[in-house]
């Protein structure tokens, strides 16, 4: 009884709150005055939509999350779900968004020349914003509801471990996890591997469900980032239907111009670790399909493998005693 009060009641106080705040920036009023141009009625439109657009997201969030708590273990067979559809569709529709965002940025910055007309520029980094609002929403109310925050680093060890997978792509630990399963010459890798290790910083032996150099060195980033360019891009926004000190924006405006700079570094990172080192490819295709190999979690990730048969088992429906069954 006790798992189904909690979700509604974090679903009820998300939903709440998500109310008040669309209620609130709906009543601050007119914001088009007649002598602005459309530039500024569009970036007053999307001030007023981005409330709305949390509360869908989290809407879609609590679904997802309910349905992922609702769904009983399944037996391992030759493939095991690795990603929830809600969390597939959070991960792409946040892609989708940052891309256009990061693209029509850069032509606002003026790194890519700009059209006469750049109204339409700003209208698709108003919905690459969009995107971006309903992606984050949906993936914060699902996993409080599911309770999935398995990609949070737990300690200071997931740091060391973290880099020490990343130290791995160089081929330090040999060929398995290295770019293109190109290793460094013995001679030099084992009195390198050897320092690293003496400071505990190497791969682990048995990795859970997800790699600490996911939790450290690309969701927390991605998080930060994320945040960082949601937070300023919507003061610039909210400038327009509400009064905001113009030092707060001018400065907000800063951060989110470097912070444009980092994600795109970021996601050079990002794309490097995934499609330069051949074991991780089978991660990039669960992305698509939800679904990973049982043979390669056995592999590489035993300990969720062991989590998975755990709750398969549980999940049995207990065997009726024989004087029962005979009964």
């Amino acid at each position: 009884m006790k798992r189904t009060r909690i979700p509604a009641a974090v679903s009820a106080a998300l939903f709440g709150l998500t109310v008040m705040t669309v209620s609130i920036a709906f009543a601050q009023g007119g914001g088009f005055l007649p002598e602005q141009s459309v530039l500024y009625d569009d970036a007053a439109t999307l001030a007023r939509l981005i409330t709305a657009v949390l509360a869908i997201s989290m809407l879609a969030g609590i679904f997802f999350g309910r349905r992922s708590t609702a769904r009983k273990p399944e037996p391992v067979g030759d493939s095991v779900v690795r990603h929830d559809v809600g969390g597939v569709m959070s991960h792409w529709v946040n892609t989708v968004g940052f891309v256009l965002g990061m693209i029509t940025g850069a032509v606002a910055l003026r790194w890519i020349s700009r059209p006469d007309d750049m109204r339409i520029v700003w209208q698709l980094h108003f919905v690459g914003s969009g995107l971006v609002v309903f992606a984050v929403g949906s993936h914060i109310a699902e996993n409080v509801i599911a309770g999935g925050f398995g990609l949070c680093p737990r300690s200071f060890t997931d740091v060391l471990h973290g880099l020490g997978e990343t130290l791995e792509y160089a081929g330090i630990w040999g060929p398995d996890g290295a770019v293109f399963h190109l290793p460094l010459p013995k001679a030099i890798r084992e009195p390198l591997a050897e320092t690293f290790e003496s400071f505990a910083i190497n791969p682990p032996k048995r990795a859970g469900k997800y790699l600490a150099a996911e939790r450290v060195l690309s969701y927390t980033p991605w998080a930060i980032i994320i945040g960082v360019m949601l937070v300023t891009g919507s003061l610039k926004a909210f400038r327009y239907i509400m009064p905001i000190a113009p030092d707060w924006v001018a400065q907000a405006s800063k951060l989110h111009d470097i912070f444009t700079i980092v994600a795109i570094v970021m996601l050079g990172i990002h794309l490097s670790a995934l499609f330069l080192v051949p074991r991780h490819w089978p991660l990039v295709v669960s992305m698509f399909t939800t679904r990973i190999s049982t043979k390669y979690v056995e592999k590489y990730h035993p300990l969720w493998l062991k989590d998975l048969q755990t709750q398969a088992q549980q999940a049995k429906p207990a065997k009726p005693a024989a004087g029962k069954a005979q009964a």
